[in-house]
């Protein structure tokens, strides 16, 4: 395509001019685009979505390695991180926010399961560095522990009818 190549680099990207994907390929190849099409959308989602939910999508798919964070966020999606805190911030939204309720959303699930990991697993699956954030989250959240928490969980689904 005519452009240089630098290595070593930071990320692995390829920048060109928007005129440059308009350009025919000699050797287009349908299945190949659509395979591609299908990762670019399973992976960061359809562009008319809501900046916020695909925002959330990530959030979900980056918290238990570790790179839940707005830099990482912004840094997958090739932005900066007040671009980032600019776009939800249009929408109404907060980074922080988000990830607070995917935190609590998804320790809710942990806990419901009947084999559910322990804390400290839990605790890295939600992005935390260790095991006393997750139990102040859970303390905000809920007013008690994990444990106290599953135990009312469990309680709240047995007495379902």
């Amino acid at each position: 395509m005519g452009c240089d190549c630098a290595f070593d680099g930071p990320c692995a990207a390829v920048r060109m001019d928007a005129a440059t994907l308009t350009q025919p390929l000699p050797a287009h190849n349908p299945q190949l685009r659509a395979f591609a099409q299908q990762y670019l959308d399973h992976h960061f989602g359809d562009p008319a979505q809501h900046f916020g939910d695909r925002i959330r999508n990530m959030v979900r798919r980056f918290l238990s390695s570790g790179m839940g964070n707005q830099r990482d966020i912004a840094s997958a999606l090739s932005i900066h991180t007040r671009t980032l805190q600019r776009r939800l911030a249009a929408e109404g939204l907060c980074f922080e926010d988000m990830v607070d309720a995917i935190r609590k959303e998804q320790l809710e699930d942990l806990l419901k399961n009947t084999q559910h990991p322990p804390v400290m697993q839990m605790a890295m699956m939600l992005g935390y560095s260790d095991q006393p954030n997750l139990y102040r989250s859970c303390r905000r959240w809920y007013q008690c522990t994990p444990s106290a928490l599953r135990k009312r969980l469990l309680n709240a689904t047995d007495s379902m009818p």
